[in-house]
């Protein structure tokens, strides 16, 4: 990670996911500040980019249910790939990510 690839990790509960707990799951993960930063923000800009990627989340008896999904955005910003759920290997998405950097966003995701 890096330059050339950055993680990025988006709460969907900020209310609940402060700075400290930010921290604690940074601390878990062992994440790298200069390669994954792990992000915030006003639960409305939460929302509209949720909704803007197809990530759904709703409180449901005290707890935050929510969709899974990982963006692949290439370097100029678009995104190259929307995975729902996590039935791929680290191989197949490094293989994916290792596309997107080489030859820019794939037109078939």
């Amino acid at each position: 990670m890096g330059l050339d690839l950055m993680m990025l990790s988006l709460t969907l509960d900020p209310v609940q996911d402060g700075r400290e707990a930010l921290a604690e799951y940074g601390r878990i993960w062992k994440v790298d500040a200069s390669g994954w930063r792990l992000l915030t923000g006003p639960p409305a800009e939460i929302q509209k980019f949720c909704a803007r990627f197809g990530v759904s989340f709703f409180p449901d008896e005290g707890q935050l249910i929510h969709s899974l999904h990982t963006l692949v955005v290439d370097r100029q910003g678009n995104l190259a790939a929307n995975l729902e759920g996590n039935e791929f290997t680290a191989e197949q998405l490094g293989d994916l990510v290792q596309s997107v950097m080489i030859r820019g966003t794939p037109s078939h995701p």
